[in-house]
């Protein structure tokens, strides 16, 4: 394929995209929520069978080393996940309240340097090109009026 097509084909998905999101929305968002429901179900699952096995383990380890009857086993255990949850969280809270400034700084920079590339890119558009853009983009609007929501 030719290398000058690639351009053409970008614009053609982004025309096409346009007109899905427009026409479908609730389609659209609906696959989003899907998505997203399916990864933090997915994590949430990795979360649990990892704090399964610490528990297990630690139960092992304790009931062995100690030699505890399951009860006074399980009450060691559960303090000693919540001392190292402790732990874990005072020390995120440490390492947020550091990067946090200088996190927003930079997502700012970003933000706005790419407003900047896109009002540049926009006002170095010919205006033929800026015209089918919003064509495009009326005839997505009215068509979906016309179709009905």
């Amino acid at each position: 394929m030719n290398l000058t097509h690639y351009p053409k084909i970008k614009k053609g998905l982004a025309a096409v995209g346009l007109v899905v999101v427009i026409w479908f929305p609730d389609l659209v968002w609906e696959l989003f929520a899907e998505l997203l429901h399916l990864v933090v179900e997915w994590i949430l699952e990795l979360l649990h069978i990892l704090f399964e096995g610490l528990e297990t383990g630690l139960d092992f380890v304790i009931e062995h080393a100690l030699e505890t009857d399951m009860r006074s086993t399980q009450i060691i255990v559960f303090y000693t996940i919540m001392a190292m949850i402790a732990g874990l969280v005072y020390g995120l809270f440490r390492w947020f309240r550091g990067n946090y400034p200088r996190w927003f700084e930079a997502c700012r920079a970003a933000a706005l340097s790419f407003r900047a590339t896109v009002q540049q890119n926009f006002l170095l558009m010919p205006m033929a090109e800026k015209l089918s853009w919003l064509a495009l983009v009326v005839l997505a609007v009215t068509a979906r009026l016309l179709l009905g929501f």
